[in-house]
């Protein structure tokens, strides 16, 4: 393997990006990471005035969310990929601006961006469309110009009295069509564990359920086929196939990020990697801790650590 440069901050998460990685620290801070050498590519600036809570692309822009519960703001704003970012206001200004004035204070940089009206919970994308959600209150697709295109109220979700706030969104991603092949739709994915999928163009629920095995979920990930991985809190992993309806379960988690290969789940697990096939589990003990995997096309799977250096995935042929 290559001696790859470290990150130059601790990451969060990685949205790949043509030749490019966007990098997004847990601080906040965003910068572009050449997907060959794995160098810088641009400055570390830190666009918002806190940590990133979510964020896809769409259009060539990033559109991410941020939320300060200590002033009651939150805000989503897109950030165009083909200029250099910019520096936002710090907590300070900010703060400031909202007391003193109450000003609204939109993003350097960003095509546009807006405050919300509560939490923003998750956000996925698909072709130019943008779907994401706030707490209590429902569902919205708009375009990657901030236009509306529909908003449905909140999910009525099918029964889970065991669990508290069952029914709070955790999770929002999109994933193949549950009845159509080829296509692709919204999934919806709650504390407890249910699930909800919506058609992209309409909002429209297309179907619902909830998982057999009971717990609170911690992440999700599909395997572009159908099929999912899903941690509980727990430390339980569930491979769900929903045709066959048959869940799967190891214990791992919470794990910290999953990918669908030739040979299964490749699992970044706490301090372990786990490659989970058809015919059996494998386990390998890690002494640092993964953030996140990159599919390297020299190297293979590389695991971004917390540490801010890319290893390889111990389970790795």
């Amino acid at each position: 393997m290559s001696n790859y440069p470290p990150t130059p901050f601790p990451p969060s998460q990685l949205l790949p990006y043509k030749d490019l990685l966007i990098l997004i620290g847990v601080d906040g801070e965003v910068t572009t990471i050449d997907c060959n050498t794995l160098e810088q590519k641009s400055e570390t600036v830190k666009p918002f005035p806190s940590s990133i809570e979510a964020a896809c692309i769409v259009d060539d822009k990033m559109v991410a969310t941020w939320v300060l519960p200590e002033l009651s703001l939150a805000r989503m704003a897109a950030l165009p990929l083909n200029e250099k970012f910019t520096n936002g206001v710090d907590m300070s200004q900010l703060r400031l601006k909202q007391i003193n004035r109450g000003q609204d204070v939109p993003v350097a940089g960003a095509d546009w961006s807006h405050s919300l009206d509560a939490e923003p919970l998750g956000i996925t994308s698909h072709d130019s469309r943008i779907c994401f959600v706030n707490y209590n209150r429902g569902v919205y697709c708009i375009d990657s110009q901030s236009k509306e295109i529909w908003r449905i109220e909140e999910i009525q979700w099918i029964s889970q009295e065991h669990i508290q706030d069952a029914s709070v969104i955790h999770a929002v991603t999109t994933a193949p069509h549950p009845n159509s092949k080829n296509q692709k739709c919204i999934w919806l994915w709650g504390h407890g564990s249910g699930w909800v999928a919506l058609e992209w163009a309409t909002g429209e629920i297309i179907a619902q359920g909830n998982l057999h095995h009971q717990g609170i979920l911690d992440q999700v990930r599909t395997d572009g086929k159908g099929g999912w991985l899903i941690g509980f809190d727990s430390g339980e992993i569930i491979r769900w196939d929903p045709e066959n309806d048959t869940e799967d379960v190891i214990q791992g988690g919470p794990f910290c990020d999953a990918v669908f290969s030739k040979r299964g789940w490749e699992i970044i697990a706490w301090r372990e990697d786990i490659t989970w096939d058809e015919q059996q589990v494998s386990r390998t003990a890690r002494k640092d801790l993964g953030v996140c995997f990159f599919n390297h096309k020299l190297d293979g799977l590389l695991i971004l650590n917390n540490s801010q250096k890319w290893v390889k995935f111990n389970n790795s042929s």
